[in-house]
């Protein structure tokens, strides 16, 4: 049998091609690492300047979040360490369930000692796609950017070949899993740190507890009660909004 040379080369490059390429992923476990600037946020801070030294310049956490092509589970997990200042941010261990189906999601919010449940439509963000690509956690992602509370600018890098539209916290409408996001202005960054594909992906929705509202409610709720927090001194209480 003869073989045409220049086109056998050809074919087995495109089928190398093809098995290097990565495969395209609907269920998982994404370890995220959240990186806040203590310093950036306490520099104003009269109270905590002559202790600045004793105080981390950066407080991280790690957050999971578990998804199928239908329903995403973003959480907390470990325990802060010591003298990491995780009393400057507000809700700082949010807990987010998004179902796609219904185009719901339920946010746990704890500011301070009270529990609040946030349940409401999903969050829509007017994105703009930028030529831009960065490997995270091993993941070719492109660039994007939004902008939030109607003046905080986000930048965003998804995964393409994650099938699913979600991220961190309530971040989604990306055609593709946001795999990194920075929010310059509350000096806060979450990046994936590893990728689990699972092809049987199964968790358990937690029993949420706590005062119920829609988003709107409660954002008017900690504007009424916290108008202190929102000063250039304690910028991390506009966590409260993501």
């Amino acid at each position: 049998m003869n073989i045409n040379t220049p086109l056998f080369i050809i074919l087995s490059f495109l089928l190398t091609r093809v098995s290097q390429a990565q495969p395209f992923i609907t269920k998982g476990t994404i370890t995220f690492e959240r990186k806040v600037q203590m310093h950036k946020i306490l520099e104003d801070n009269e109270w905590v300047k002559a202790n600045m030294a004793s105080i981390p310049k950066f407080y991280l956490s790690t957050f999971q979040l578990h998804f199928n092509e239908d329903t995403l589970l973003y959480h907390k997990v470990g325990e802060d360490e010591p003298n990491s200042a995780s009393w400057a941010i507000f809700a700082r261990e949010n807990e987010v369930v998004t179902i796609f189906s219904t185009g719901q999601s339920v946010v746990k919010k704890t500011v301070y000692n009270d529990d609040f449940m946030i349940k409401d439509s999903l969050p829509k963000y007017r994105w703009k796609l930028v030529n831009e690509t960065r490997k995270i956690a091993g993941v070719e992602c492109k660039k994007a950017t939004t902008i939030i509370n109607d003046s905080v600018f986000v930048v965003a890098f998804y995964a393409e070949t994650i099938l699913v539209s979600g991220g961190p916290e309530q971040f989604c409408g990306l055609p593709g899993m946001i795999l990194g996001v920075i929010v310059p202005r509350l000096h806060v960054s979450y990046y994936a740190q590893k990728m689990e594909r699972e092809e049987k992906q199964q968790f358990s929705l937690p029993k949420h507890k706590g005062k119920t509202m829609k988003r709107k409610e409660f954002q008017e709720m900690v504007l009424k009660n916290m108008k202190w927090a929102f000063s250039n001194s304690a910028i991390g209480a506009l966590y409260l909004f993501l």
